[in-house]
């Protein structure tokens, strides 16, 4: 059974308001309302970007575990879910998946950055203060190589916010 309590403590947690929680979902404030007070459960769709969104798993969201941090597997599945999302949003854009050398973490970061950056996402505020959330609470299973890429991610969206260019020059 869903757990409400927790969905706002973690919303709490983040800073989030429910209008902001809402807007990221894709659902009105009164559904999280309803969510966090037992009124509603969320559909699963919704419950699995719910515990993207606030950093960490299903289980945790369902009272089937008292751990709250998720894997590797959540960071790319949040990635993922952030990619369909922003393409599902702007279903004119064409993006292909990143090819090359890298992990499959480190393609994600690329797609999912240059989905930031060509829609302009990269500037609502409370979507990227969200995602730096969650990308800043690694797991203890990603390859060095991986929390670089995932450090190097967040240290770009933090400038695009501030105004800085590339070199950490202000424009």
């Amino acid at each position: 059974m869903f757990r409400g309590e927790r969905l706002k403590e973690l919303r709490k947690e983040k800073s989030l308001s429910q209008a902001d929680l809402a807007r990221i979902l894709g659902v009105t404030r009164q559904s999280i309302s309803a969510y966090e007070v037992g009124q509603a459960e969320p559909p699963t769709s919704k419950l699995i970007l719910l515990a993207q969104i606030l950093g960490t798993t299903v289980d945790y969201l369902l009272g089937l575990d008292d751990a709250k941090k998720g894997s590797r597997k959540f960071i790319e599945s949040f990635l993922e879910s952030q990619i369909e999302r922003l393409r599902k949003k702007y279903p004119d854009l064409v993006i292909g998946a990143a090819h090359g050398k890298g992990t499959h973490t480190q393609k994600l970061i690329y797609a999912f950055l240059t989905l930031l950056d060509i829609t302009g996402e990269i500037r609502d505020d409370t979507y990227t203060r969200t995602v730096i959330d969650v990308l800043s609470n690694l797991p203890e299973d990603l390859t060095e190589t991986d929390r670089t890429a995932i450090s190097t991610l967040i240290k770009y969206i933090s400038q695009k916010r501030s105004g800085e260019d590339a070199s950490g020059a202000h424009r």
